[in-house]
């Protein structure tokens, strides 16, 4: 029984942690934000629930190759473009602070998510920006996640 609990209590450190990092989960306290992203955009053609392509969407039209390529072009460490000793730097910096702290960072980076309205067509440049902006949250989430393991 103790091992069931603890691969739950894991599975839910995991998934919050992953969680807080995606746009519409972390709010600000003034009420700028509170559409949750729940409702419809023009995603590449297509009608689509704006909070549903943070789920996949965004990083897979721009990572084809899934998770294992993105993880490629976001982590320093794994792409070269930071040397060995600036990317344990910029991945100390990532994990930085507490929890609190991360989510007022991911509150605060995700706040342009909250520009767009129902039924807007996203813009080449703005899924150029989210992507990249997903990009990140995925790798800070891992590089957190990994902090608190």
């Amino acid at each position: 029984m103790e091992d069931q609990q603890n691969l739950l209590a894991l599975q839910m450190l995991v998934h919050e942690v992953g969680d807080m990092h995606c746009p519409s989960h972390v709010h600000f306290t003034d009420a700028r934000d509170r559409n949750d992203l729940k409702f419809d955009v023009i995603y590449r053609g297509k009608s689509v629930r704006f909070h549903s392509i943070w789920d996949t969407d965004i990083l897979v039209d721009r990572y084809p190759g899934g998770m294992t390529d993105m993880a490629i072009y976001a982590d320093p460490m794994l792409n070269g473009s930071l040397s060995r000793r600036d990317a344990g730097k910029y991945m100390k910096g990532i994990q930085a602070g507490s929890v609190e702290d991360w989510a007022r960072d991911v509150a605060r980076r995700c706040n342009v998510t909250f520009a767009v309205q129902p039924g807007d067509k996203l813009t080449t440049e703005q899924i150029d920006e989210f992507s990249a902006l997903g990009r990140d949250m995925v790798l800070f989430a891992g590089y957190r996640l990994a902090s608190l393991l």
